[in-house]
């Protein structure tokens, strides 16, 4: 029997709680990579995982990994994760590297003081050296791919959790979902005015939004949850479908929000602006419906009251898409990529 691929993983953030999109994607990827090969993982703040980086250089015997794979942050590498970096590509040792975003080359990192203008040139020095160690750079969508001039970009997009619901609820339906933050860049002014089209029809219908935001103002058609995802499983019977009401800028048509595959991991229908890369999953799956915000209360409405249609959509998302798209799948992708790249380091040292 052959051993199991021996992997570095390497991520920048710290996992203590499970917060934010990076903290979830890098998690639940460590933990699917690590059925299907032993993983070496160090990740954590910039202080906390300065020290295993530091032991890991002082140990040698980088030779012993057959690749390395980054999850990079949208801020900036310590000198410390390059120094490693460099080690392992002078070791000859693979290396993927997973680029999350793009915001300086959209101008939305702030640059207002001396420190942001550093943090941002630092990005595009952290960029460019990935781009002389990395044998592959993955991207969560191909828009973002086409933003960076390099010779082997593979994809590498959010993934489902297939172990939250099995069921496909039979309705009534009196509840729209939405996750995140309320505010301005995920569109809570179509929100807001979606929500108010809606509740001057039906006055039953309400809002779930799991979000952290502290509102001034109350809603009679809002309710505000803490939490994750778990805490609102006791609510799907009710809720005809998740909302994605974000902004059409040029950014967001290249981003794929984490959001939207949590939406799917509940099996909900999603309803969404047509930014171009989160659009194209919708329409291409059949898992929702694309809409302009002014006409959001009328795609909401429809998914309320057909609950045929409704059923379809979260059947097919339940009993198709989410198996072709898990962390699992995702894990076992990435680990043929970065073996694949094995081989023919391994068929160039034999010439």
């Amino acid at each position: 029997m052959n051993p199991r691929p021996h992997i570095l993983m390497l991520g920048q953030y710290p996992l203590e709680t499970l917060d934010s999109a990076p903290k979830i994607r890098t998690w639940f990827l460590w933990k699917a990579l690590e059925q299907i090969a032993e993983v070496t993982f160090v990740t954590g703040t910039r202080k906390s995982r300065r020290a295993p980086l530091i032991k890991l250089i002082r140990q040698g015997n980088l030779k012993k990994f057959d690749a390395v794979y980054l999850e990079a942050a949208t801020s900036t590498s310590m000198e410390i994760d390059l120094l490693l970096l460099f080690l392992l590509k002078s070791a000859k040792i693979p290396i993927g590297i997973y680029i999350r975003d793009a915001y300086p080359l959209f101008g939305l990192s702030p640059v207002t003081n001396l420190k942001e203008l550093l943090l941002n040139w630092a990005w595009y020095i952290s960029q460019w050296f990935y781009r002389q160690v990395a044998d592959i750079l993955f991207f969560p969508t191909q828009s973002l791919a086409d933003c960076f001039d390099f010779k082997n970009k593979q994809l590498l997009p959010p993934a489902s959790q297939t172990n939250l619901v099995k069921s496909i609820y039979q309705g009534p339906f009196d509840t729209l979902f939405f996750a995140g933050n309320l505010n301005q860049e995920n569109g809570w002014s179509f929100l807001k005015e979606t929500m108010e089209k809606i509740y001057r029809v039906q006055p039953s219908i309400r809002l779930l939004a799991l979000t952290p935001t502290q509102l001034e103002d109350n809603y009679p058609w809002l309710e505000i949850r803490r939490g994750v995802l778990k805490d609102i499983l006791d609510d799907l019977p009710r809720i005809a479908a998740a909302l994605i009401p974000r902004p059409q800028t040029a950014y967001n048509n290249l981003a794929i929000p984490v959001k939207l595959m949590d939406y799917f991991s509940l099996g909900l229908p999603v309803i969404s602006t047509p930014c171009l890369e989160t659009a194209k999953i919708i329409v291409d799956n059949n898992l929702g419906i694309v809409s302009a915000p002014n006409e959001f209360d009328k795609a909401s409405l429809y998914l309320i009251q057909d609950r045929d249609k409704r059923n379809e959509i979260s059947s097919n998302i339940i009993q198709n898409f989410l198996s072709s798209n898990s962390w699992d799948k995702r894990a076992s992708d990435l680990l043929s990529i970065l073996l694949q790249t094995q081989d023919r380091f391994s068929s160039k040292r034999m010439d």
